[in-house]
């Protein structure tokens, strides 16, 4: 369907698991597109060029979501995600999720806070960048690694709460330098952990 300029909106029916290459690239009337529960991947350039697009909704959940292999985004054009309907504003992953995979909300400004919950132990490179409206970030205790860029540009962070003892693996760039804007809040006895790895590039330590 690419440079289908017909095209004014998109719904991809279930079982569909993976959506190819181009496969709807210079589609610029599309306004509206909705994807499937099924969805297990979505190739480089799939939605490139969508210019008219505003709203994507994905009709499953926040962790099946956060499961699917993104080369590429159509949320980083509609700028907005909608789960079942809902604009995805505060998120709050259950325990399924264990991981959120690279570019799962890239340029997502309905995002506005989010909770990891306990079971997500990775977040890959560039998995909340450019997230211009998120304010607070709650990780949970079984946090391990933080990707490369994962909150870059994301700047208007205010507040970052970090549920493990032990300091999450972060790499240089996994958030943007906030200038020590930003208060870091931790388990009791572990700010000196913290103020001794790489998140005291980033935060003011308050233990």
């Amino acid at each position: 369907f690419a440079s289908c300029r017909r095209l004014q909106s998109i719904v991809i029916p279930y079982p569909i698991s993976v959506i190819g290459s181009h496969a709807f690239s210079y589609c610029d009337s599309v306004t509206t597109l909705t994807l499937p529960n099924s969805l297990d991947s979505i190739a480089n350039d799939a939605f490139s060029q969508m210019s008219s697009l505003q709203r994507v909704d994905f009709m499953g959940t926040a962790e099946q979501w956060c499961g699917i292999v993104f080369k590429s985004n159509p949320v980083s054009t509609s700028r907005c995600l909608y789960i079942n309907n809902q604009p995805v504003e505060h998120l709050i992953l259950a325990a399924g999720a264990t991981k959120v995979n690279a570019n799962a909300f890239k340029r997502c400004n309905s995002l506005r806070r989010i909770n990891t919950g306990h079971a997500c132990s990775v977040i890959e490179e560039s998995a909340f960048n450019d997230c211009d409206s998120l304010h607070t970030v709650i990780f949970g205790s079984g946090l391990d690694s933080i990707g490369y860029q994962a909150f870059y540009y994301c700047n208007n962070i205010d507040s970052v709460v970090c549920l493990s003892t032990v300091p999450p693996a972060i790499v240089n760039g996994s958030f943007h330098y906030y200038g020590n804007t930003v208060t870091l809040h931790v388990p009791c006895g572990s700010g000196q952990a913290y103020l001794a790895s790489s998140w005291h590039n980033y935060v003011n330590n308050n233990d």
